[in-house]
């Protein structure tokens, strides 16, 4: 029997619940509630009612071990922010099927979104190891590297990323910020500008390019990449500082003057505060 709609399934759920309190040993009358249980939860997820999932996923389990139940309610309590309820319905999951690498590519986020990186790290490692590629699980290791100041390893993650997904925007523009932070400027160059060669308008990768530009005394490059993040997003006060002092840098008083006006425009806290330190507006 197809049931097409909340309405439908609620009705036999009613009636599937006489039938298994009549003969609650029979395996075929509880598992047949319990799918269609989990079924009426699907689309309340759909429908974003996340609360009503999770009372229908936990008797649904009550009825039926399956791996596809503990996900969706790990999903559930991961919408709704209870994270270690999610987690613990995930290590459900993957006791039932330990080479889903999907399920340990989500517990390593939920981790990640706790900043338990050593545990994140090691639920992505799982996931590689279970061949799971629909997503770009070394990028996600370089998060966890970075956060850890492991700078060697997170470049070493990116660039797989990179190797991996060669049309992934982020993974290219964190191996230049990992690049930059180890004052590879050259390298971080090259990296920001295959981001932007798949992402033109990133507003953050442009500032980034013209960071490393300034640190190779590249003034000119450097300004051409400002402008270009400010013509993105025009109130991007990190983008204008750095203008300003760029500018400053070249003894160029006039268009100095007009980026600490614009500062002043769209950031007017970030001026008063350098004017508070006493010290003149520098690049951060």
């Amino acid at each position: 029997m197809i049931l097409h709609n909340l309405k439908d399934q609620s009705g036999a759920i009613i009636e599937l619940r006489k039938i298994v309190e009549l003969d609650a040993n029979n395996s075929e009358y509880r598992g047949n509630l319990a799918a269609i249980l989990n079924s009426y939860a699907c689309q309340l997820l759909d429908e974003d009612k996340n609360g009503e999932a999770i009372n229908i996923l936990e008797e649904a389990i009550t009825f039926r071990d399956e791996k596809d139940f503990y996900d969706n309610l790990g999903l559930a309590y991961s919408r709704v922010g209870n994270l270690s309820k999610s987690l613990e319905a995930y290590q459900k999951a993957i006791k039932l099927n330990p080479n889903d690498g999907r399920t340990w590519f989500v517990m390593g986020n939920l981790y990640l979104d706790q900043k338990k990186y050593s545990k994140a790290l090691e639920n992505f490692q799982k996931a590689e190891e279970s061949n799971f590629i629909k997503r770009n699980v070394a990028y996600h290791k370089g998060l966890c590297y970075e956060m850890m100041t492991n700078n060697t390893a997170a470049i070493e993650s990116y660039s797989i990323a990179t190797q991996k997904f060669p049309k992934d925007e982020k993974a290219w523009n964190n191996l230049g910020l990992m690049y930059a932070t180890v004052k590879k400027y050259p390298e971080a160059i090259e990296a920001y500008q295959k981001s932007l060669e798949i992402f033109p308008e990133k507003h953050n990768a442009w500032y980034n390019l013209g960071q490393a530009e300034l640190q190779l005394g590249n003034f000119t490059n450097a300004i051409t990449s400002y402008k270009k993040a400010v013509e993105i997003k025009k109130d991007y006060g990190k983008a204008w500082k750095s203008l300003y002092y760029t500018y400053l840098l070249l003894k160029d008083q006039t268009k100095a003057g007009e980026a600490l006006a614009k500062l002043r425009e769209i950031d007017p806290q970030m001026v008063e505060t350098n004017q508070q330190k006493n010290v003149p507006i520098q690049n951060q």
